[in-house]
C-alpha cells in the first residue's frame, strides 16, 4: 500500500510539472513566502486589500510549511534503519520549522485582525523560522531526499490523486484500530461489522486511487 501511495505521489508530482530536487527548493519557497508575509503584516495602513494580502500570504506560508515538513518526514523515514539518531534529529528540526512558522502565521493573523504585535516580535519569529529551516537543511546534508510534493503547485488532477492517497491512509489507520478487538479474539458482532466496513472503505479507496 505504501508503495502504491508513493508511486501515485510521484505521478502527481510529474503531472503538476514539479521537480524532485529535495528539500532546498521547498525551503526557499517557505522562506520567501514568510518574508512576503512579514512585509504584508508590517504594512502601515491595514485596509481591506492589505488584510486580504496578509491572509493570502499566510495561506502560502502554511502550504509551503506543509510541503517542506512532509518531505523532511518522508526523508527521515528512510534513515530509521541505518541512522536512527539522524532520523530523529531531522524530525525534531522539521517540527521546529512547523512551530516557528505557526507562530509567525499567528502573529500575522493578529495584524489582519487589527491587533498587530510589536515589529520586533515579528522579526524574531521570522529569524527563528529561518534558523529552524537552516538546521533542517544541515541535518539533511548529503542525504538523497525523497521526491517531494509542492502543494502550492498541484494541478486539480494531482490534488485529486493526493486526496485519494490521504483517504487510503486514513481508512487504513481506522481499519487497524477497529481490527484490534477481532485480532485479540473478540466475537462481538459490532466489532466484526466495524472491521468489515473498514475493509470495504480501504478497498474502495484503493480502487479510487487506481482509477
Amino acid at each position: 500500500l505504501d508503495r502504491v501511495v508513493d508511486n501515485r505521489k510521484a505521478t502527481a508530482a510529474m503531472a503538476s510539472g514539479q521537480s524532485s530536487e529535495g528539500l532546498e527548493p521547498l525551503a526557499k519557497k517557505l522562506m520567501d513566502s514568510c518574508a512576503a508575509l512579514v512585509n504584508a503584516s508590517n504594512t502601515p495602513s491595514l485596509d481591506a486589500h492589505a488584510k486580504k494580502n496578509i491572509i493570502g500570504n499566510a495561506k502560502n506560508a502554511a502550504m509551503a510549511t506543509s510541503s517542506l515538513v512532509s518531505a523532511a518526514k518522508a526523508t527521515a523515514d528512510t534513515l530509521k534503519d541505518n541512522d536512527l539518531e539522524r532520523s530523529r534529529a531531522m524530525l525534531n528540526h522539521a517540527q521546529n520549522v512547523a512551530n516557528a512558522t505557526a507562530k509567525l502565521v499567528n502573529l500575522s493573523k493578529n495584524a489582519a485582525a487589527c491587533q498587530p504585535s510589536p515589529k520586533v516580535e515579528t522579526t524574531k519569529a521570522q529569524k527563528d523560522m529561518v534558523n529552524a529551516v537552516d538546521h533542517l537543511l544541515d541535518s539533511s546534508h548529503g542525504i538523497s531526499t525523497v521526491p517531494s510534493l509542492d502543494l502550492g503547485l498541484l494541478s486539480p488532477a494531482a490534488e485529486a490523486l493526493l486526496g485519494a492517497a490521504r483517504a487510503i491512509v486514513h481508512t487504513t489507520n481506522k481499519l487497524l484500530d477497529v481490527a484490534k478487538p477481532v485480532v485479540q479474539g473478540s466475537k462481538d458482532p459490532s466489532s466484526m461489522n466495524a472491521m468489515s466496513n473498514a475493509v470495504k472503505s480501504v478497498t474502495g479507496g484503493i480502487q479510487a486511487l487506481m482509477t
